[in-house]
């Protein structure tokens, strides 16, 4: 499985990561476990999505990302008070970035970061705080 997820070494904050090459089928299974894991949440939490080791991320797996938070706005917006994102390409972060500074998605704050360390930093340290 090219997906993982990380609930206890930096808890309460929750660390997704990717390694190596991935298939829609992967993305689509580890959207339907983050949605499941988002509905068990009592009250916002912070996520890590660490994209540093991905391979194979494609247009295709974007609009599968996209489409997935276009469904689950509102479970976003509810369940997630912060998430940083881990990219190790400068293009990247500063497309997405860009990206978010022109379609911001209400409900929670969004970083992109070059590591997981820089990731949980902020989140531990300057996101808003669950009880925001």
């Amino acid at each position: 499985m090219p997906y993982g997820f990380d609930d206890e070494s930096h808890a309460p904050i929750l660390v997704l990561w990717w390694s190596g090459s991935t298939s829609r089928e992967d993305v689509t299974a580890c959207l339907d476990e983050l949605t499941k894991r988002f509905e068990a949440w009592d009250a916002p939490g912070r996520i890590v999505f660490d994209f540093a080791e991905v391979g194979d991320f494609n247009a295709d797996m974007r609009r599968l990302l996209a489409s997935w938070r276009a469904r689950n706005r509102r479970l976003l917006q509810d369940r997630v008070s912060a998430a940083g994102y881990v990219f190790t390409s400068r293009l990247s972060r500063g497309y997405l970035t860009a990206v978010d500074w022109l379609k911001p998605t209400p409900g929670f704050a969004r970083r992109f970061f070059s590591t997981r360390a820089e990731a949980l930093a902020w989140l531990e340290s300057e996101a808003p705080s669950p009880a925001a």
